[in-house]
């Protein structure tokens, strides 16, 4: 069993309130060890001696300037070597251009967005308010209309006033929350019993399904928000059908993408799992077996893993 060995971004490119969740969660939750870097060091360090690298949160062209066109190369190397990298919120936006060539899910809106009405998207047709279908009871015959005045009417000019379509860019979410599917065909899910759970949305950052990975949490076609706000015809047409977790293998290693920061200041528990799916295994085992020595001595100690559901 490999122990992990993980380094995690930090520095200007990176959000800090992202940071200091993941570093609570691994150092105060976990009781593991990592190294702190600044991406801008990636270029001129040897990854070999780490086998999980966490990208937090953080500003998508920061981390572009700062890691580099020889960091991005680095860093696919790394990957296709075996490595793990996960990549937290902006850092994902900064994964899913094309030029990363890291993986095949792309950002909903941005010029390389291929999805569209493949992906199960709706149209901007769709998004109208307008009945589709006129009652028939009031549908004139050919014969009926033929004679009367073509040119409609003001007050029937009024009676539906044009349709916005839906833009092809989500708006910023200030906070919502919506229920998400859980593939479980997959190692990310491994745990979770429910088909689906709830996640928070406080982005604009949705992903189109990775093509060759997979997509171990999504929301369905009909997505709906459960709570919070959202933006009228763009949220909740735009989110449809899209990834919210993607696990991208990547020659003999894996790219893992969350659009959202699921570690942020420890609130959603419950998301734990996904992400401690892809640390430390060495962890989650010296945890198990404490547990067991405490109980054959009478005691069980309280253990964060298992406290926050993240030991199956």
């Amino acid at each position: 069993m490999r122990t992990s060995r993980i380094l995690v971004g930090a520095g200007d490119a990176v959000s800090q309130t992202s940071y200091g969740a993941i570093w609570y969660m691994l150092e105060r939750e976990l009781q593991y060890p990592f190294t702190a870097m600044d991406p801008e060091q990636i270029p001129y360090t040897d990854l070999r001696q780490f086998n999980v690298i966490i990208l937090p949160d953080g500003y998508s062209g920061a981390y572009s300037d700062r890691i580099g066109a020889g960091g991005l190369e680095k860093l696919r190397q790394w990957v296709n070597d075996g490595g793990t990298l996960i990549a937290i919120g902006g850092a994902t936006a900064y994964l899913v251009a094309k030029d990363s060539k890291m993986t095949s899910a792309r950002a909903v809106g941005s010029s390389e967005d291929e999805g569209g009405k493949d992906d199960g998207a709706p149209a901007a047709d769709d998004a109208s308010d307008a009945p589709k279908d006129a009652p028939k009871g009031k549908e004139m015959t050919a014969k009926e209309s033929a004679g009367k005045d073509a040119t409609p009417k003001d007050e029937d000019k009024k009676s539906f006033p044009p349709v916005k379509p839906v833009p092809a860019t989500p708006l910023y979410v200030p906070g919502a929350v919506f229920r998400a599917d859980v593939d479980h065909n997959y190692f990310m899910s491994f745990g979770y019993e429910e088909k689906s759970l709830f996640v928070p949305v406080n982005t604009d950052l949705f992903l189109r399904p990775s093509k060759d990975g997979a997509n171990v949490v999504g929301f369905p076609k009909n997505a709906k928000v459960v709570s919070g706000f959202i933006w009228p015809k763009n949220t909740e047409q735009l989110l449809a059908g899209t990834s919210y977790v993607v696990d991208e293998p990547t020659g003999g290693g894996h790219v893992i993408l969350f659009t959202e920061d699921v570690t942020f200041r420890r609130l959603w528990r419950g998301l734990d799992r996904s992400l401690h799916q892809r640390l430390p295994v060495w962890s989650r085992s010296l945890f198990r077996n404490a547990r067991l020595l405490s109980r054959s001595a009478g005691t069980v100690p309280e253990s964060p893993l298992n406290q926050f559901g993240s030991v199956p």
